[in-house]
C-alpha cells in the first residue's frame, strides 16, 4: 500500500523521539477522532489518541511535525530521563536513541 502522506525530516525525528509507532500515526492518519483545519496555516490538525499531526494542505499531504495531544501527555514523556542523544538533531544519533529505548524495554 502507498504511502497516502510524506514525512517531513522533523516529523520523523519527531515520532522516533516521541517513541510513536507507524501504526499509532496512521491510524491518526486515517481515523482521527478530531481533525481541524487551522485558519492561520495551510494546515490540518488530526488528533486520535496521544497524539496530533500537523499535515500541509495539499494534495499530497506532507507531516510536517507530530505533538501531544494532551498537556498530559507531554508531561509524562518529560518525566522519562534523557537519553544520550535525545536532544539532538543529526540523524544517526536519533536513530541510535531509537535503537536503546527499545533495547530498554
Amino acid at each position: 500500500m502507498p504511502n497516502p502522506f510524506i514525512v517531513s525530516r522533523h516529523a520523523c525525528e519527531r515520532i522516533l523521539d516521541m517513541a510513536i509507532s507507524p501504526d499509532e500515526v496512521r491510524a491518526a492518519f486515517e481515523r482521527p477522532l478530531a481533525a481541524i483545519q487551522s485558519g492561520k496555516s495551510n494546515a490540518w490538525y488530526l488528533t486520535r489518541g496521544r497524539i496530533t499531526l500537523v499535515l500541509s494542505d495539499d494534495e499530497t499531504p506532507t507531516l510536517m511535525t507530530v505533538i501531544w495531544a494532551r498537556a498530559s501527555d507531554l508531561a509524562a514523556d518529560q518525566q522519562l530521563p534523557a537519553l544520550p542523544g535525545r536532544e539532538s538533531t543529526k540523524p544517526h544519533q536519533t536513530r541510535e536513541v531509537q535503537r536503546l529505548r527499545k533495547r530498554n524495554r
